[in-house]
């Protein structure tokens, strides 16, 4: 799973989580198992790649416990930044390329496909690598496992941001 942050002005952006195919020259091919790789790039600088171990079950669940008691005693977090700047605004009005594997034609009907850019029919399964919106993505997330449906964002957000 790789966790996708765009921003899109200085008062929208787009996030989400989703199985991605990884290039092999992409910075995070090669983060394995209990490793997290992150990457950010700014404004004022270029690509910087992050690479560590994850802190593992026990150091969570530590952190979550002390988040959790800090609540109940009444402790809270100060954002002084926060008010300085009106937050921007989340969006799912973004178009994904998706790699979707499915079995039957009529699993295909419950995606609002934009646009197909490949097809594959095989005896045993079918493949599209098609257009979708993440809103309704979204709306159907929960029947995918369902229809036994596999999908896969290609890392493109061909379209970008809708009108």
């Amino acid at each position: 799973l790789v966790a996708h942050l765009r921003k899109f002005s200085e008062s929208c952006f787009t996030l989400f989580v989703i199985p991605t195919l990884v290039a092999p020259d992409d910075y995070i091919f090669n983060v394995e198992n209990e490793f997290n790789g992150v990457v950010i790039e700014g404004q004022y600088y270029d690509k910087q790649f992050m690479f560590g171990k994850g802190a593992g079950g026990f150091p969570t669940a530590s952190a979550v416990l002390s988040d959790i008691t800090a609540r109940l005693h009444g402790y809270r977090y100060e954002y002084k930044k926060f008010y300085f700047s009106s937050p921007p605004s989340y969006t799912t009005d973004v178009v994904l390329s998706l790699y979707i594997r499915y079995s039957r034609e009529s699993d295909l009907n419950v995606f609002d496909i934009l646009e197909v850019q490949e097809r594959y029919n095989g005896p045993e399964y079918r493949w599209v690598v098609a257009r979708v919106k993440l809103s309704s993505l979204l709306k159907i997330k929960e029947l995918l496992p369902k229809r036994n449906l596999f999908t896969i964002f290609t890392g493109e957000y061909s379209g970008g941001i809708l009108s």
